[in-house]
């Protein structure tokens, strides 16, 4: 089974209003990319936060995972995994714009469908291929039911999730939550119809991963964002005793 190529609002026919969350995250970056990428073609510098977590992924040539890149956005993340040893990797995305940038991208680096590929989906309710690894880069913060994001994405890691978020502890946290409900405030007053920021509680977030049995390997503050990487613990398993042997 392979992932859900298309964003299929039917797939959440149980829930209109993640129907509803997805088209505004959708047209919300559609428009937004649209205005800030000058070059669909070039691969641009990741943000700082980004190139951080990438930092923390640094194993990446030795491990050589296939990855899920959920919210791919216009594949930075993705393709540079990719480029670093990683494969096959599979960057998901709702907004349309978002994802044929990204395979231009891709394309221009002289990547393949089979190193790495871009689909249109919902990352909160699509059906996923199990990789080794699950990256969610500024993607948390699009969703106000993040359990909802992280038992999908969950379902998609045999050993690893990573992830960048607006840090939610200390004077960072206040400072982010100050400024991510006036921008809140400010959308809704005016009507426009971009998609909410959420400032999720990093505990809660430890408490859910723990439960599905990952552990904190690293993480590393930059700025007011926070990255992670979690890992399942390693299953041991005895050797079988062999006969006439104490």
């Amino acid at each position: 089974m392979s992932e859900q190529s298309r964003h299929d609002p039917g797939c959440c026919s149980a829930a209109g209003k993640r129907a509803t969350i997805a088209d505004r995250i959708a047209t919300s970056f559609d428009r937004q990319v649209g205005r800030t990428v000058s070059d669909p073609d070039v691969l641009p510098e990741p943000s700082p936060i980004s190139a951080r977590l990438l930092e923390l992924l640094s194993d990446v040539s030795e491990a050589r995972p296939s990855v899920l890149d959920l919210g791919c956005g216009t594949g930075n993340t993705s393709i540079r995994l990719a480029r670093a040893g990683a494969g096959p990797v599979t960057g998901m995305d709702l907004s349309p714009v978002s994802i044929d940038i990204a395979r231009r991208r891709a394309a221009a680096v002289g990547m393949t469908d089979d190193r790495v590929r871009f689909d249109l989906g919902d990352v909160t309710c699509s059906v996923l291929r199990p990789r080794d690894w699950v990256v969610l880069d500024r993607v948390m913060c699009c969703y106000d039911d993040v359990d909802l994001l992280l038992t999908n994405a969950l379902s998609g890691t045999r050993r690893r999730l990573a992830f960048a978020v607006p840090d939610s502890r200390g004077w960072r946290g206040v400072v982010n939550k100050m400024t991510w409900s006036a921008e809140n405030l400010g959308k809704a007053v005016i009507r426009r119809p971009d998609c909410k920021g959420f400032v999720h509680d990093l505990g809660e977030i430890d408490r859910r991963l723990a439960d599905a049995g990952l552990a904190k390997m690293r993480d590393s503050v930059r700025g007011l964002w926070y990255a992670a990487v979690y890992e399942r613990a390693p299953i041991w398993t005895s050797r079988p005793r062999e006969a006439g042997t104490a």
